[in-house]
């Protein structure tokens, strides 16, 4: 009797994981989802494309952005707050670029990047690292490197992003070096 219900019970157990997918579990008990290579690459190709102002699968840039961007989004960057405000805070104690996925759209789709080279895509668990380069920034004089480290949540969406790039490049590009460089010549 006691073999049987052990029995029955290894059946039971075994049939529910068999039946219900990871997803589905992770809601049900709390845990993010361990990416697979092929999810990350799909969440990445969906962000890029909402990043280069482009539909992915027939979906506008701001659908794209409701699937993959979660509503609560929270986004640092020292190179980001290095481009927009001198008096940002850097570091440790840097303010957040962006707050929520409203706010980070209004930003991004100003001025689409186009055709953004991804250099490598990393998984850790819920955790994807992108390494790209932006070739069309502004005047296109430098292509500016750079990753994300994204955290995805249990519905596959982008929950919080760091975001780390070539700031002087950038500013360079898009004429902002020399609007905040005001050192007086080298002497001869």
């Amino acid at each position: 009797m006691k073999t049987t219900f052990i029995s029955l019970l290894v059946c039971v157990t075994a049939s529910f994981a068999a039946a219900v997918n990871p997803r589905t579990l992770g809601l049900l008990f709390g845990l993010k989802p361990v990416l697979t290579q092929t999810k990350a690459e799909e969440i990445v190709n969906k962000f890029k494309s909402v990043l280069e102002g482009v539909n992915y699968k027939g979906k506008t840039p701001f659908q794209t952005t409701q699937d993959v961007v979660a509503e609560n989004y929270i986004e640092y960057s020292d190179s980001i707050q290095s481009l927009i405000s001198l008096n940002n805070t850097l570091g440790d104690g840097v303010n957040p670029s962006a707050v929520s996925r409203d706010e980070w759209y209004a930003g991004v789709s100003k001025n689409p990047s186009p055709n953004i080279k991804t250099l490598g895509i990393f998984v850790s668990g819920s955790n994807i690292f992108w390494y790209w380069i932006f070739p069309e920034v502004g005047i296109k004089k430098y292509p500016v490197k750079g990753f994300n480290l994204l955290r995805v949540n249990e519905f596959y969406q982008i929950n919080e992003a760091d975001i780390e790039f070539n700031s002087i490049a950038w500013g360079v590009d898009i004429f902002q070096i020399q609007q905040y460089c005001g050192a007086p010549p080298a002497p001869h």
